[in-house]
């Protein structure tokens, strides 16, 4: 008998313990954490090129962020990128003015600074690394 009520006594408090609510962590929005103005190197190769842009969070969707002036085309041209919780950032395949543009990113891990691996292509297919470094911190756009 007191073997039955020590199984008893084990299942329900394993029970009750199992059912205490675990403190979840905070999650970040990593699109708050890179939304600001950035300076731009970008080197397909041939040649280097020094610019800014633009990272903005997507109003209509919570996954993406907006880019604009990617790949030295214009503030008014705008890329947009899918963000991932593993600091990672997807380019789908999208055509920007007059370039058809796809690729990949890395969010460093103190958000300061994002390399970007893609091809554009309008006449002739370019491989380009960009890398994103924090432009002014106070131009924190959020």
């Amino acid at each position: 008998m007191n073997t039955l009520k020590l199984l008893a006594l084990l299942f329900i408090s394993t029970t009750f313990f199992s059912c205490i609510d675990e403190p979840t962590p905070p999650v970040t929005d990593l699109r708050a954490e890179i939304s600001r103005e950035w300076d731009v190197t970008e080197n397909d190769g041939n040649f280097t090129l020094d610019f800014k842009a633009t990272i903005t969070k997507d109003a209509s969707d919570e996954t993406k962020i907006l880019i604009s002036n990617f790949h030295n085309l214009g503030n008014d041209i705008t890329a947009y990128a899918i963000v991932y919780s593993t600091n990672s950032l997807e380019i789908p395949t999208q055509t920007i003015g007059n370039t058809i543009i796809q690729g990949t990113g890395e969010i460093s891990a103190t958000y300061e600074k994002i390399v970007w691996t893609y091809t554009a292509e309008e006449e002739n297919i370019v491989n380009v690394t960009g890398t994103f470094t924090i432009a002014n911190i106070s131009k924190k756009l959020q």
